[in-house]
């Protein structure tokens, strides 16, 4: 099991607590979901591998507790215990963590869903025109005007809204994004 389906699988189960057992008490919201609220979709393999980590009950603890980072810092301890308990981190492992950091940059820059599949990173926005949001828009725009052959814009109306669409192409992992993201956030 993947991190993608564990993360779904773990919110659809909360949210079916709190409507059922627990919808008269005020629970925190995982620290993950609260801080970063972001649709991330790949057809890249980002998970531990069983030839890495062998037991599912352990994977499935590690999956949780990388769930619940929401810190740069608690990341990196993370990267560090893996390395110490199991030895050299596998490059898919590599990109399952980088796969946080790329949503924590993706959700500062203002999107709401990113798709990498097929080496073309799609991200999405919504409520774009605030003023926030425009400044957001303009370090895209630099973006795009220092890498014209790589960046498309477009807009799609949606029944919830207009949504703001940007395609970035030749994106082929995870760290490749983040640094596309690190350039355009500066």
């Amino acid at each position: 099991m993947g991190f993608e389906t564990y993360q779904k699988i773990l919110d659809e189960a909360i949210n079916e607590l709190k409507e059922d057992s627990f919808k008269n008490l005020e629970l925190e919201k995982n620290k993950f979901s609260k801080k970063v609220n972001l649709v991330f979709e790949t057809d890249l393999e980002l998970m531990f591998p069983n030839n890495y980590i062998n037991s599912s009950t352990e994977r499935l603890k590690l999956y949780t507790q990388l769930n619940k980072i929401c810190e740069l810092d608690e990341l990196n301890s993370f990267k560090l215990e893996l390395t110490d308990r199991f030895g050299a981190l596998p490059n898919v492992v590599v990109e399952l963590l980088n796969s946080l950091e790329l949503r924590w940059l993706a959700a500062a820059l203002g999107f709401d869903k990113i798709v990498l599949k097929k080496n073309i990173l799609i991200s999405y926005m919504m409520n774009f025109n605030s003023d926030e949001q425009k400044k957001k828009l303009d370090k895209l725009f630099d973006y795009s005007n220092l890498n014209p052959n790589s960046i498309s814009f477009s807009q799609k109306r949606l029944a919830d809204g207009d949504r703001f669409i940007v395609k970035i192409k030749n994106i082929d992992s995870v760290s490749k994004a983040i640094k596309v993201l690190e350039d355009i956030n500066i």
